[in-house]
């Protein structure tokens, strides 16, 4: 098992409020997660990062305790709504009325089972033998209006609101999860990426940077490309290779 990741702040905000981290406990048990903060300020920055550090310090050797895919399901749960609670609590203590809230995106690899929680916008992409197919779902707006048939996914890209999500830790005490659990095969990758390489990004380009690329080299070459296509967003990618 295999991790790389890399992440830029972009050329519009003067802060990244993406946050991500991931670790290997053996050679087949490993984990990433990503966050993309929001709101006002410095709130989206404090949002992510603290997200990130309830789950990751959840992380490591207690993974050991939970076998199966079911279990760490069950596992994943509790450590998220906790991310949630001190998401919410943090919003609510900083009493200035402005939203505090981020994406998350965590995901568990233990031998060929995977187990992904996901929450927003970011998302999670899975390449397999030269081809490439995106996992989550957004909570978004524009997926709405998607999945009601009223615009293409190719206008979704160009929309002027596409960056409002109907999903996002720290808004509500408690969150709803999709959660999708898949057998991998050796050489898989999963890719997870905030918002601003999806955005900018088609998945036609990710998938040629994924077929022409060493591993290691993809998730800095994604990054660039969505910087070459304006950077408008903060971007962020971390894969696992099994």
């Amino acid at each position: 098992m295999t991790l790389a990741g890399y992440t830029d702040i972009g050329y519009k905000y003067e802060e990244n409020q993406d946050c991500y981290r991931a670790g290997k406990i053996s050679d087949s048990l490993g984990w990433m997660l990503l966050c993309d903060g929001m709101g006002g300020l410095s709130n989206g920055k404090m949002a992510s990062h603290i997200a990130v550090d309830v789950v990751s310090s959840a992380m490591n050797e207690e993974l050991l305790n939970y076998v199966t895919p079911d279990d760490k399901a069950e596992y994943m749960s509790r450590i998220c709504q906790s991310a949630n609670r001190a998401v919410f609590d943090a919003s609510v203590k900083t009493g200035n009325n402005q939203m505090m809230g981020t994406t998350l995106l965590l995901a568990i690899v233990d031998g060929q089972d995977a187990t992904i929680f996901h929450c927003g916008d970011s998302r999670v992409y899975h390449y397999r033998r030269r081809t490439l197919k995106q996992l989550t779902k957004d909570h978004s707006y524009v997926q709405e209006l998607i999945d009601a048939g009223k615009i293409t996914d190719e206008e979704a890209m160009r929309h002027p609101q596409k960056n409002i999500i109907t999903r996002a830790l720290g808004i509500e005490p408690k969150i709803q999860f999709d959660i999708i659990q898949l057998r991998l095969a050796r050489n898989d990758i999963l890719m997870m990426c905030s918002d601003g390489l999806s955005n900018q990004v088609t998945q036609e380009t990710m998938l040629s940077v994924f077929r022409y690329n060493d591993f290691y080299r993809v998730p800095r070459l994604l990054v660039e490309a969505g910087l070459e296509t304006g950077g408008f967003d903060n971007i962020t990618t971390v894969m696992m290779q099994v």
